[in-house]
């Protein structure tokens, strides 16, 4: 609990500085949703990631596709993250592209904390784990996909 804590507040550090902190704080928050995926990450200085994930919501799943762009992205490393997706009424709002806010360095092993948002509004906090060996800032975009 209290490196999810710690995770969060550098996540909301990084939001403040990226100037996504107002978007972030303006937002109803409505949790709607759980989020969990897997993704593959490679990279020396930008970064290209690629994985499957699973949405839940009112009751069913929906699978997906996850792709993203890093800027400060050092390493090759695997990814498992699980959240919460607020601001959805229906499933397909979850698709496009969305800005990203995290820091992570994995050693082996290692913990970071994710905030996502889309233009319709949607936000993703999730919390993950990550394996292999790499650092990133975690500045880039990730687009969520139909499976």
């Amino acid at each position: 609990m209290e490196k999810r804590a710690g995770l969060t507040l550098v996540v909301l550090a990084l939001a403040a500085a990226l100037g996504l902190w107002p978007a972030l704080a303006q937002q109803p928050m409505r949790p709607a949703g759980h989020l969990t995926f897997k993704i593959t990450s490679v990279g020396l200085g930008v970064g290209a990631s690629w994985g499957r994930g699973t949405l839940t919501f009112r009751g069913r799943n929906y699978p997906l596709r996850v792709e993203g762009l890093d800027l400060a992205k050092v390493g090759v490393t695997e990814l498992e993250a699980t959240g919460r997706v607020f601001n959805i009424n229906r499933a397909e709002e979850i698709y496009g592209t969305y800005n990203q806010v995290s820091a992570g360095v994995a050693v082996v092993g290692g913990i970071k904390g994710i905030a996502l948002r889309n233009s319709r509004g949607v936000i993703i906090d999730l919390t993950a784990t990550q394996r292999g060996l790499g650092a990133n800032l975690g500045i880039g975009t990730l687009e969520i996909k139909p499976r």
